[in-house]
C-alpha cells in the first residue's frame, strides 16, 4: 500500500502532465486518484467496529435493572456493593464534582444519621450507545428520615454505565434537584 506522502507526491506529477495533456489525466491520473481514495478509505473502513451477534446493544430492562440495583445497594446502606458498581474513575455531578471516593464517603455518612426509604425510578429513557456503554435518563424521589424528620428530595439522574469484564458499573452520573430544594416535614 502506497504511502500518504507518495500518493502526494504522485498527484502532484501528473498534475503537471495534465497540464501538458488532458487527455492522460483521463487516462492515467484518474484511475490513480480512484486507487488513492481506495487506499486511504480502507483502513478507516477497517477501524470501525460494528456489533457482531455476540456484541448485541443491551436492553432498555438490562440497564434499568442495573440501576435499581444500584439504588437498592444505596438505601440499604451496602457502601462496599455500591462501590463495586462504580468503575475507579467514577464521578458525580450534582451540587459539586465528586470523585468514587468521595461519593462512597458521602454515602456512608447518610448511613449514619438517616435512613432511606426505597427508590422508584420514574419515566426510564436508556440510550445504548454501543454494546459496552449506555446512558439511562429519569426522575426519582429520594425520601429520607434524618433526625426524625423525613425529607423528600425530587431529582432528575442520568447515569452512564460501561461493560468492563463482563460486568456494568457506572462511569459517571449526573444529579439534577428538581425545584432547587428539598421538602422536609415532621
Amino acid at each position: 500500500m502506497p504511502s500518504a506522502q507518495k500518493v502526494v507526491q504522485q498527484i502532484r506529477d501528473f498534475r503537471i502532465i495534465w497540464l501538458v495533456d488532458k487527455s492522460t489525466f483521463r487516462m492515467t491520473i484518474l484511475p490513480l486518484l480512484v486507487a488513492a481514495l481506495i487506499c486511504v478509505a480502507l483502513p478507516v473502513r477497517t477501524q470501525v467496529s460494528y456489533p457482531t451477534a455476540s456484541q448485541s446493544l443491551p436492553s432498555e430492562n438490562e440497564i434499568v435493572a442495573e440501576e435499581e440495583s444500584m439504588w437498592g445497594s444505596f438505601v440499604g446502606g451496602q457502601i462496599d456493593e455500591l462501590g463495586a458498581k462504580m468503575l475507579p474513575d467514577f464521578s458525580t455531578v450534582s451540587q459539586k464534582t465528586m470523585s468514587r471516593e468521595e461519593t462512597l464517603n458521602a454515602a456512608q455518612q447518610l448511613h449514619l444519621r438517616c435512613q432511606m426509604a426505597p427508590v422508584s425510578i420514574n419515566h426510564p429513557e436508556v440510550l445504548s450507545l454501543s454494546p459496552n456503554v449506555a446512558t439511562i435518563v429519569y426522575s426519582t424521589t429520594l425520601t429520607r428520615t434524618c433526625d426524625h424528620r423525613t425529607i423528600n428530595t425530587d431529582y432528575n439522574i442520568s447515569t452512564t454505565w460501561v461493560r468492563r469484564d463482563g460486568r456494568w458499573r457506572m462511569g459517571l452520573q449526573l444529579v439534577f434537584v428538581i425545584g432547587g430544594f428539598a421538602v422536609q416535614s415532621e
